[in-house]
């Protein structure tokens, strides 16, 4: 699972978590910001990935081939 992260300037930074998508049960993951965020697209003007500037937040999946995946996100929240 990735999760993107939108600056108010268009700009994507994209984050891994450690989704396991063997696991049936509700998971708590986590996209980390250090170490865990990949380039900027398209190049971020200010070269920063500035959380006070995001406005929005893109949480996705790759399923299989004509497979049906269900996810819920919920509780949000920002730690350090």
């Amino acid at each position: 699972m990735r999760v993107q992260f939108v600056e108010d300037n268009g700009t994507q930074y994209v984050a891994d978590t450690h989704y396991d998508g063997r696991r049936p049960n509700p998971q708590n993951v986590r996209g980390m910001f250090q170490g865990g965020i990949r380039r900027p697209i398209p190049n971020d003007p200010d070269a920063n990935f500035t959380p006070e500037n995001i406005r929005e937040i893109i949480v996705g999946i790759n399923g299989k081939r004509h497979s049906n995946v269900g996810m819920t996100v919920s509780n949000l929240e920002w730690t350090q």
